[in-house]
């Protein structure tokens, strides 16, 4: 889980300069509801939200060729 930086981004983020945006795709969407009130998230008991999971879109990928395209 998580987002693995290449050599370029890691040298970015050395010098303090991060991209402020990332273009991904979800690889994984589970929608939970806090039960319980001493939580990790320390949010309210009956809160939903989404824990998301995703990986990097490549920029050579077909979906940004094909809106691109339009």
């Amino acid at each position: 889980m998580g987002v693995k930086w290449d050599r370029q981004s890691a040298a970015v983020a050395a010098v303090g300069q991060r991209p402020n945006w990332l273009m991904a795709v979800t690889t994984r969407l589970e929608l939970c509801k806090i039960r319980k009130t001493d939580n990790r998230y320390n949010l309210k008991v009956g809160t939903k939200f989404y824990r998301v999971e995703v990986e990097p879109l490549q920029i050579d990928s077909p979906s940004i060729r094909c809106h691109a395209d339009e």
